[in-house]
């Protein structure tokens, strides 16, 4: 076990190690990302997700016809528009009904399938692990943009590349992390 610059590295072997690695993760403030390694990753990721009520979501990296990129603020917070998948929904049908429900706008043009990122929270005294499954989309919309106020949210707006300082100054690892390997290509 290895921790640098808030990076954890972490081979897990066994359950036990999938404990102290949740423990560690929630009473360590200083670590803010895990990279869990095993020579059976499919069955070390069942076994994680055993200890968490999974809570699926869809979103979107929405891109207009000037180049520029829709962003949320919520808590305080940089984000990209996502949610809850409803039951019986389709990812790419909730990362799209999502996008138009946070930020006012007709549906946006659905174009391709990012990678699937994942955090965890607490809800109600649970362990809650959310994959959110990002799409690439685009909206031709001009109007005015409306935060759907009671998600939390209290902006909305296309953010420029030559712009995206701000985002990545306050945002979460997962939402950089996108924006960097998916706008800026680093």
């Amino acid at each position: 076990m290895e921790l640098k610059g808030g990076e954890l590295h972490f081979h897990c072997s066994e359950n036990e190690d999938i404990i102290q690695l949740i423990s560690l993760l929630e009473d360590n403030p200083q670590v803010k990302s895990v990279h869990a390694y095993n020579n059976e990753p499919d069955v070390l990721f069942s076994t994680l997700k055993s200890h968490f009520s999974v809570v699926e979501a869809a979103g979107g990296l929405v891109q207009n016809k000037d180049g520029a990129y829709l962003f949320i603020f919520r808590r305080g917070k940089w984000d990209l528009p996502k949610g809850k998948i409803d039951k019986g929904e389709s990812q790419e049908d909730a990362a799209v009904r999502e996008v138009s429900e946070e930020c006012g706008i007709p549906l946006p043009d659905l174009q391709e399938q990012l990678q699937t990122t994942y955090h965890t929270y607490e809800h109600k005294g649970k362990k809650v692990l959310k994959p959110t499954y990002w799409y690439r989309m685009y909206s031709s919309f001009e109007g005015e943009l409306v935060p759907q106020t009671e998600e939390d949210i209290t902006e909305v707006k296309w953010v420029a590349v030559d712009g995206l300082d701000e985002i990545l100054a306050n945002t979460f690892p997962n939402i950089r992390e996108l924006i960097e390997h998916h706008i800026l290509d680093k």
